[in-house]
């Protein structure tokens, strides 16, 4: 693995070609970087569209923000919500190897996002999971334990879920 870092904003697979870095789940980078309201951290990951994946998101977002002081019930929120949209992706990106998530904190907000360069899928198709369904309830619960979601699905060019909370800090 080499030293590359990530910028902070969101991987964007339509601004001239795709975020990704490679087939293998790759850490890219933590890195702190001075701004004028503090400093900001965050960490790129490229990882395979297989179950593990979840879990593996969902330590390491945990471990990020432990690291960061973060109070638990936020942890315990950004850490769901990692695990829903990654789900998603492994599920419904069928036609890709790998997605990509990128966590940024800055200041007292977290911003995640999970980009995958599936199928993608029309927003407007979308209907609540009846009470017996095994799934179709990881939107709404992103949007239970999350401050913001936005959803943004392109036909034939894949999926981004941006996430947002504001963190409170342990203690």
């Amino acid at each position: 693995m080499g030293d590359r870092h990530a910028e902070v904003g969101p991987p964007d697979p339509w601004r001239g070609g795709s975020a990704r870095a490679g087939p293998e789940a790759e850490p890219i980078a933590v890195r702190p970087a001075a701004s004028g309201a503090g400093t900001t951290h965050s960490l790129t990951l490229r990882l395979p569209r297989e179950p593990p994946s979840v879990a593996m998101a969902r330590h390491i977002t945990r471990h990020l923000l432990q690291a960061l002081g973060t109070g638990r019930r936020a942890i315990d929120d950004v850490e769901t919500g990692v695990g829903e949209a990654c789900a998603n992706a492994i599920q419904h990106a069928w036609r890709s190897e790998a997605f990509d998530i990128a966590i940024t904190v800055e200041g007292p907000t977290c911003t995640v996002w999970v980009v995958d360069d599936g199928p993608g899928f029309s927003l407007d198709r979308l209907r609540p999971a009846s009470p017996d369904a095994a799934g179709g309830r990881g939107l709404p619960l992103m949007h239970a334990v999350m401050d913001g979601v936005e959803v943004i699905s392109r036909a034939g060019q894949g999926t981004v879920v941006r996430l947002t909370k504001v963190l409170e800090r342990s203690g």
